[in-house]
């Protein structure tokens, strides 16, 4: 009796099982998972990105960055599923509400979605930061106020797209675009 177990222990180790699909993403911390997902959407394979992200995050659902992986998940969904996107990026910002890169891209699902209010209010948390904010905070701002102009001339409420790329251009005159689309609307 002690051989045969013996013997079956010993097969094991000759053969061990492969490893479950869950275990790569058990084991990857956040840096490894966004640069295997990035690998992978170079390759143009979103469906192997949204079940990595999507894998890892039902693994790791009290992760600090899990809002980070989270967001990712939804900005690859974005073109495939915008309604999708929009749930993803929800939880996002029911996890992390001062996260706002989240806000501008849940704004660009609900405006794919053809609801330009929304859109809008997404976006004024973003141009209500101040004008004294740095880093990225200001790359959003600029980026919220441009894209609210835009949206805001499809609207026909021409008198507040106006306003939006006059503030953009005071906080950066240095944007060509902005100027000949500020210039157009003048």
């Amino acid at each position: 009796m002690a051989n045969s177990k013996r013997n079956r222990q010993d097969r094991e180790k000759k053969s061990p099982q492969p490893p479950s699909p869950a275990q790569p993403a058990q084991k990857q911390d956040i840096i490894e998972l966004f640069t295997k997902a990035d690998m992978l959407a170079q390759e143009g394979d979103l469906a192997k990105v949204q079940a990595l992200y999507t894998d890892w995050l039902a693994l790791n659902p009290g992760h600090p960055f899990a809002h980070a992986a989270l967001f990712n998940l939804g900005c690859s969904q974005l073109n495939t599923a915008p309604e999708t996107a929009e749930r993803t990026l929800r939880e996002v910002l029911r996890r992390q509400p001062e996260f706002l890169q989240g806000h501008y891209n849940l704004g660009v699902v609900l405006e794919r979605l053809g609801r330009d209010e929304e859109t809008l209010d997404c976006w004024a948390r973003l141009t209500a930061l101040p004008d004294t904010v740095a880093g990225q905070e200001r790359e959003l701002l600029l980026m919220a106020l441009n894209q609210s102009g835009r949206l805001l001339e499809r609207l026909k409420r021409l008198h507040q797209a106006e306003l939006a790329l006059e503030r953009s251009l005071r906080l950066d005159p240095a944007q060509p675009k902005v100027i000949h689309h500020w210039v157009h609307l003048r």
